[in-house]
């Protein structure tokens, strides 16, 4: 995923809370009816599906919760290659200006 989604993607989070908490809901809810009817077809009753879901995984609030540490985490790495990805190209800035031929890298093509 490109940096600039990245970004989208977390200010969305930010902007839009509850519309990105009832997407989640409803992925979170079609997750818990797939698993529930895989467990009916080994024949289990409706109520049995549903309850051995919810003994298994959790309830909704429970993966919830589970999915936004995990969104936590992941946010937090992705801020911190985006970082270091920001100090390395100040550096190469840096570096090229204070070179006495920077102007000549600079008007050299790239490959």
């Amino acid at each position: 995923m490109s940096m600039l989604r990245n970004i989208k993607s977390g200010l969305r989070s930010l902007f839009r809370k509850e519309q990105v908490d009832r997407e989640l809901d409803e992925e979170l809810r079609a997750y818990q009816e797939m698993a529930a009817e895989e467990k009916m077809k080994q024949g289990m009753s409706r109520k049995e599906a549903v309850r051995g879901v919810r003994l298994e995984r959790g309830s909704l609030e429970v993966s919830k919760e589970t999915f936004a540490l995990a969104a936590g985490n992941l946010l937090s790495r992705r801020v911190g290659r985006i970082c270091a990805s920001l100090l390395v190209f100040f550096a190469k800035i840096l570096v090229l200006l204070s070179s006495p031929f920077s102007w000549l890298l600079l008007a050299l093509p790239r490959t």
